[in-house]
């Protein structure tokens, strides 16, 4: 495991960084709940949906891609979900 300037390892980060978002998206579906009263009728497609890319990622980022593309997908996921934060 390299340390550089004291920032951890691209694997951990990356379960960091899908734990955060399962996270987030779980506080929204609950916020949506509170004020409309119910959830999206495309709820079950979703959950199939994010299912199948958490396999996928994980097969990914474990087992196949490199660390220099596991840092290029981590980067690109931070950038999107910065971009979102900051326009919407």
């Amino acid at each position: 495991m390299i340390i550089l300037f004291g920032w951890e390892d691209a694997r951990k980060t990356s379960g960091i960084a899908a734990a955060f978002i399962v996270l987030n998206s779980a506080a929204g579906l609950l916020g949506n709940l509170a004020s409309v009263q119910r959830l999206p009728a495309e709820l079950p497609i979703l959950v199939v949906s994010v299912f199948a890319g958490a396999l996928l990622g994980t097969w990914l980022g474990v087992s196949l891609l490199p660390r220099c593309r596991l840092l290029q997908g981590l980067a690109i996921v931070l950038v999107i979900a910065a971009m979102k934060l900051f326009f919407t």
